[in-house]
């Protein structure tokens, strides 16, 4: 049961994230790369595919785990490097988080992704060395 929770909050907080950046990419993104100057219009179009990579990443990984639940896969498949987020090439920098040229719901968006896939990634760790015992 517990494992449940452990894996059902993440995945609910990766949903409810895809969905407001998706708002963003939709409503927002557009007028607010015509607003900043080239530099920042770049910045923004790097930053969103950076989230959007992030997210599938770690969607990627809590589906396998449901799969695991599920019985439709081992864990030891759900482990394989092809799932692992610490085999993903995923850009975590933070250079951007604070530049004031970006905007704020933006910088937002970098934050919480960055930071919900280092605490995903932290859970993947934590199931790797428990397997590995």
């Amino acid at each position: 049961m517990n494992n449940i929770i452990m894996f059902d909050g993440p995945y609910a907080e990766t949903m409810s994230l895809l969905e407001k950046v998706r708002h963003y990419i939709l409503y927002e993104e557009r007028y607010d790369r015509q607003r900043v100057g080239e530099k920042s219009a770049h910045i923004i179009n790097s930053e969103v595919m950076d989230i959007i990579a992030r997210l599938s990443h770690v969607l990627s990984w809590l589906i396998a785990q449901k799969a695991v639940r599920a019985g439709e896969i081992t864990i030891e498949e759900s482990l394989e490097p092809k799932w692992q987020l610490s085999s993903a090439i995923v850009y975590l920098n933070t250079d951007y988080e604070s530049d004031e040229s970006i905007p704020e719901r933006l910088r937002r968006f970098m934050v919480q992704s960055r930071n919900l896939f280092e605490r995903v990634e932290r859970l993947e760790r934590q199931l790797l060395s428990s397997i590995q015992r």
